[in-house]
């Protein structure tokens, strides 16, 4: 076959212009494919990928922990999470020769960056109300209303005490801090946390109300303030410009660029991230996705959602393919390397602008026609986290196809999925159903074309016509393409594209309601609350003498009886007596049963209590 075109031709009429001279071998540009990655693309894309964060194997990120080094969380959209503990201390009331340690301060860092809002905040698994961001709830974790004396800043109220600090950098310490007597001694106004979204907690200790230690402590948070270059008002250079949103498009590229923030000097710095220049994003691309992520899709009973939001939490020490993963699989699209640019793509069909054929080829085809049985799967199930599961680990429902199965000879093959970053069910079966489609278009060809193909890239969906396989305007998505220069038989060298195209068609994403199957609101098993427990009966007390075996004479003996708490489970009982001009209530061993016997009560007035 005659050369396409001679290198020395090319390179006269301007080479340089694509970043590639007379030397350089080949471009190639490769894709990092989000949630369900095809073995169709898995050879052209296997060296960007990372694994996306697990949440089978999820510690949990609604959870408090005490760590020596910890990551710093990185928030995109809305999510509940917890934090590691970066300060810790217990201190006395501040009142004079009070030293009785018996108020705990804890600082919990939330987001290594600047956060929009932080709203409810849980003890436990109970949204605790505040009604200032210095005063404390008054409902199961409190106590009496009232201010406590011992408290000149008169902002104590109960048992809990919170401030909510968003991560600026120019952020101070909460004023009210500073006021407390129990811990101005310890925090000072040096003591920031600039840069760090976080908690400052207090809790009073009561053995009432804190039985088992201080509960865990977390909050819902919408996360980072994102550069969106639709908006006209947003500065890329300047955060302060920034809004926050969930779209899935606009996230992977805050953090493509490095989750940039300004510092207290005015400075923007990109402390995570794949830190990418700002040049090297193709915004273009960045914003045709976030309108595909932002169209409005109805859902099951009702309503409209966006097509694609991201949703979650990453520690910032996993490695930026593996988080960049878990992002891309919120939007079942991809991000590409091509032409020196990072390209973002939104799971949608795209419409073809380019036909190519037999006769802009220029080389040996190879085409696979099905894919190894071992590759194929004919259903999905996934697990994700939201607002709807209490965002804990659950099930979204499964998505099948009968046809497939029936093309499988009746097998079920299933395919798992873990959808970090989508916390809405409806969405993780839209997202299920583009990766099921998507497995099932087998065809996967490798082709050599001439220049005339130059305009085409990654991502890109072209028509593809081909006497021999009997094409006609079959469409095609590009997974990988490559600008070589090899020497013909006669040998002067040329210049061709190598692509590697991948089977695709509008129906790949096609979704309607007859689609979705409802979610489960209604819980597995309806438990009682545990802090909401029935108080058990009056006590009765029976008084008699005994004697004493070891010969020290008769002493007296009080049986305290209850009735049983009116619960379904089983209960432990705490009974305490005091004397009447006592202000101690003496705790008895706790037992299952509704009774207890207290031996050798010295003679007195008592008060008796059960709980």
């Amino acid at each position: 076959m005659p050369p396409v075109l001679a290198v020395v031709a090319w390179v006269a009429s301007g080479i340089a212009a694509l970043g590639v001279g007379a030397a350089t071998a080949s471009i190639i540009a490769t894709i990092v494919v989000g949630t369900v990655l095809s073995a169709a693309m898995s050879f052209a894309s296997m060296a960007l990928m990372g694994k996306p964060k697990s949440l089978s194997n999820d510690r949990g990120q609604t959870l408090t922990f005490r760590a020596a080094a910890p990551a710093a969380p990185i928030i995109y959209g809305e999510t509940r999470v917890g934090g590691p503990i970066v300060f810790m201390t217990t201190t006395g009331s501040g009142v004079q020769n009070d030293s009785d340690n018996k108020r705990l301060w804890i600082v919990i860092a939330i987001a290594g960056h600047e956060v929009e809002a932080i709203s409810d905040v849980y003890f436990a698994d109970e949204i605790v109300s505040f009604d200032a961001e210095n005063v404390s709830y008054q409902g199961i974790w409190g106590s009496a209303i009232g201010t406590q004396a011992s408290d000149p800043a008169g902002g104590l109220r109960g048992l809990a005490y919170l401030i909510k600090r968003l991560g600026k950098y120019n952020q101070a310490v909460n004023p009210n801090m500073l006021l407390l007597p129990w811990i101005n001694a310890i925090i000072t106004a040096s003591d920031t946390f600039k840069g760090i979204a976080h908690l400052s907690v207090l809790l009073v200790h009561d053995a009432n109300k804190y039985p088992s230690g201080p509960p865990n402590i977390s909050a819902k948070v919408k996360g980072r303030k994102v550069y969106d270059p639709r908006n006209g008002a947003h500065n890329i250079d300047d955060p302060n410009t920034w809004d926050w949103s969930a779209n899935a498009a606009l996230c992977v590229a805050d953090y493509l660029r490095g989750c940039p923030m300004e510092s207290a000097a005015g400075v923007v710095i990109r402390p995570y991230g794949v830190q990418a220049a700002d040049a090297s994003i193709d915004w273009a691309s960045v914003i045709t996705a976030a309108n595909i992520c932002d169209e409005s899709v109805p859902v099951l009973g009702g309503g409209n959602e966006a097509r694609y939001t991201c949703n979650g939490s990453i520690d910032s020490d996993v490695s930026p393919k593996n988080t960049l993963q878990s992002l891309i699989s919120s939007m079942a699209g991809y991000v590409a390397w091509s032409g020196g640019q990072w390209k973002i793509f939104a799971g949608a069909y795209r419409t073809p602008t380019v036909t190519l054929g037999d006769d802009d080829q220029c080389g040996p085809a190879r085409t696979q026609a099905k894919r190894a049985r071992r590759d194929l799967f004919n259903g999905i199930k996934g697990k994700f986290l939201g607002p709807r599961t209490f965002y804990q680990t659950t099930d979204f429902p499964n998505v099948s196809s009968a046809t497939f199965v029936a093309q499988d000879n009746g097998e079920e093959i299933w395919q798992n999925i873990e959808l970090p970053f989508t916390d809405s069910p409806s969405a993780c079966q839209r997202i299920a159903r583009i990766d099921l489609a998507r497995n099932r278009q087998q065809i996967t060809t490798e082709r050599r074309f001439k220049l005339s193909a130059l305009g085409t890239q990654v991502g890109d969906t072209i028509l593809l016509n081909s006497t021999a396989k009997g094409w006609v305007d079959k469409p095609f998505e590009i997974a990988r393409w490559s600008l070589v220069s090899e020497p013909d038989e006669t040998g002067v060298s040329y210049l061709a594209i190598d692509m590697t195209l991948v089977e695709t068609s509008s129906g790949v994403y096609a979704w309607s309601l007859a689609d979705e199957w409802a979610f489960d609101d209604a819980p597995d098993s309806n438990l009682p609350r545990p802090w909401d427990v029935a108080v058990p009966g009056g006590p009765g007390i029976v008084e008699e003498l005994y004697q004493t075996r070891e010969g020290s004479g008769v002493k007296t003996r009080v049986t305290l009886s209850w009735a049983a708490s009116q619960e379904g489970y089983l209960l432990d009982y705490i009974a305490e007596y005091k004397l009447a001009t006592d202000p101690v209530w003496l705790p008895l061993p706790s037992v299952t049963g509704t009774s207890i016997v207290i031996n050798d009560i010295a003679a007195g007035l008592y008060d008796f209590r059960v709980k």
